[in-house]
């Protein structure tokens, strides 16, 4: 879920942007990049926005995934 969506603000295609960075960081590293057992805690991480990377992941794959997990 995109950070406007948790904040329930106004938002655009830059949710659906969100969501394919997702897509794409789960498909290379095996897990969603904001995990938590407790969902406040979850939407807590997304708003804040900070995802960390493997070290082993490709430099054009990081690049990608900042443009897209940008919070509008």
């Amino acid at each position: 879920m995109a950070p406007e969506l948790v904040k329930k603000e106004p938002y655009g295609f830059s949710v659906d942007y969100w969501s394919l960075g997702i897509c794409i960081f789960e498909m290379l590293v095996g897990k969603v990049p904001f995990n938590d057992e407790d969902p406040i805690k979850v939407y807590e991480k997304i708003i804040e926005g900070k995802v960390y990377f493997t070290k082993k992941m490709d430099e054009r794959a990081k690049s990608l995934l900042k443009i897209l997990l940008i919070y509008d």
